[in-house]
């Protein structure tokens, strides 16, 4: 089976980097389902980017992001051993337990990925949307994903090495799980270097597993000194999220990273649970920006996109974040 577009006749959008649709079938909650996503071109409004799934418990809204994350993603999560005992490929309501109950043999996702001129590995190419598609097939009890590569083999070379090449394509994803807090124990990770597709995976491993926060005091210290422009951003947009009366101070040390509460000098660990959270999480995503975003760009001229399981939307574009 070969990837194929599956978005609506006509539709071409180019304002950033977007899914247009998804289509997922023996997938988890679901057995045949398409989602065709709104953009920047089918609707005014200041939230045209924005879009919150509803349902209860158990209705498939976290499958939905994964399997945007799996389609997105497959040619660098293909074979993924952390990913074979998932139970992704669906079960029928009401069934009992082992492989004998399976309703197929595997599950499929298609997602049409709309690619803005800074993606793509020529400068000056034109936007397009290009089609991604993941299988997941019962092995045993094994359950194995595979990247289905498009017909163009020009066409599947590119996808291949738009993911697992830093520059010149500035794509860049992230999304977090429902499960966020912040691993103090990762501050000694973060100065291991990883391959790119590596990378790629764990902006995204929070959706598949229990996967913590990177601590702002394991990297922003690091940039006072050795990438100050850098560093100014990452302070002044994170003061222009938080809410008044809390403010992150821009001190140029190598010393942990102190915030101003209502006029209180506090370090991280002595604030309040919810902004603990709260900056833990669009800490993580800054450091992600930085440490993915393309080199010498700003993110003022950067598009990216970003979503999140719960109650919080974030959605990253022309440099602004909205809640």
């Amino acid at each position: 089976m070969r990837a194929t577009q599956i978005a609506r006749p006509g539709v071409h959008r180019v304002a950033s980097v977007h899914v247009e649709a998804i289509r997922i079938q023996n997938l988890r909650a679901f057995r045949d389902a398409r989602i065709d996503f709104r953009h920047a071109d089918d609707a005014a409004g200041s939230l045209h980017n924005v879009h919150v799934l509803l349902g209860g418990n158990g209705a498939g809204k976290s499958s939905v992001l994964r399997a945007i994350a799996l389609g997105v993603l497959a040619p660098v999560l293909e074979r993924d051993a952390t990913l074979e005992r998932s139970a992704w490929v669906r079960r029928p309501p009401d069934a009992g337990a082992g492989s004998a109950c399976i309703a197929e043999d595997a599950a499929c996702i298609d997602v049409d990925l709309c690619l803005h001129e800074q993606d793509l590995l020529g400068r000056g190419s034109a936007p397009r949307t290009l089609p991604m598609q993941a299988r997941i097939e019962r092995v045993g009890d094994r359950e194995l994903i595979d990247w289905q590569r498009p017909q163009d083999s020009a066409l599947g070379r590119e996808l291949r090495l738009i993911q697992q090449v830093r520059e010149p394509s500035a794509f860049f994803l992230v999304a977090y799980g429902a499960s966020r807090w912040v691993d103090h124990a990762q501050a000694a990770a973060v100065a291991a270097p990883l391959p790119l597709a590596r990378h790629r995976r764990e902006r995204v491993a929070s959706l598949f597993d229990n996967r913590g926060l990177v601590p702002l005091a394991a990297w922003l210290p690091a940039f006072a000194t050795g990438n100050p422009g850098r560093h100014r951003q990452v302070v002044t947009l994170m003061n222009r999220l938080l809410p008044d009366g809390c403010r992150l101070e821009s001190g140029r040390s190598q010393d942990p990273p102190r915030f101003q509460i209502d006029g209180v000098q506090l370090p991280f660990a002595g604030l309040s649970d919810g902004y603990q959270a709260y900056i833990g999480w669009i800490g993580d995503l800054l450091h992600q920006l930085c440490m993915g975003g393309l080199r010498g760009a700003g993110w003022l001229t950067t598009r990216a996109w970003c979503w999140s399981t719960r109650s919080t939307c974030t959605c990253t574009r022309h440099g602004s974040a909205r809640c």
